[in-house]
């Protein structure tokens, strides 16, 4: 639910953003909420492909909600980001 309401934080940030004339406050944004999702995404009580249905489609929901503040994010600031991001091969 916090990495939801960091996602909610996004409008807001903007606007202060644009506001103050200070994209560091998104880039800060950006860096706060992808270390959340870090975090997230690697705890095992919330394992993405869990094989009950209802949490797997929750927990879905939520990376596809960061994967839209994140992309909207990087369009403002005029950043690229790869579509995917695969392991490295050893």
């Amino acid at each position: 639910i916090q990495l939801l309401r960091n996602c909610r934080a996004f409008r807001r940030t903007v606007e202060a953003a644009s506001r103050d004339l200070d994209p560091a406050l998104l880039t800060d944004y950006v860096y706060r909420l992808s270390g959340a999702f870090q975090k997230y995404y690697q705890s095992h009580d919330n394992t993405v492909l869990c094989p009950e249905e209802a949490p797997r489609r929750a927990r879905l929901a939520i990376c596809t909600a960061v994967k839209l503040v994140l992309r909207n994010a990087f369009a403002l600031l005029g950043v690229s980001a790869p579509e995917r991001l695969d392991s490295p091969t050893s």
